[in-house]
């Protein structure tokens, strides 16, 4: 079995809306949540498939929002490059693995 562990960080105040959180597993909707502000979340038990990872939100005015993705046991296949800092009013992150 494989994890991986998002990690959010919300910089320059706290997001004006909740963070939306979507794990797709070969296309079909595992888990989704939603979240206030900067958080970790282990993702544990991973089996065999194509996963794809999305976290939308809102960034709060004048700040930036960090993503990370780690794991073990998982192949990063998309972006190239790990951690993302997002700036502007919102944004739109996806993560894909494999295992």
């Amino acid at each position: 079995m494989a994890n991986a562990k998002l990690f959010v960080t919300v910089n320059g105040g706290s997001p004006p809306l909740d963070i939306n959180v979507a794990i797709f597993k070969d296309g079909v909707l595992e888990t989704s949540f939603t979240k206030p502000k900067s958080f970790a979340n282990n993702f544990t038990g991973i089996t065999t498939g194509k996963y794809t990872l999305f976290i939308s939100g809102f960034n709060p005015a004048g700040g930036n929002t960090d993503f990370n993705l780690t794991g073990v046991g998982i192949t990063i296949t998309r972006p190239a490059v790990i951690p993302i800092n997002k700036t502007g009013i919102g944004y739109i992150v996806e993560f894909r693995f494999t295992i």
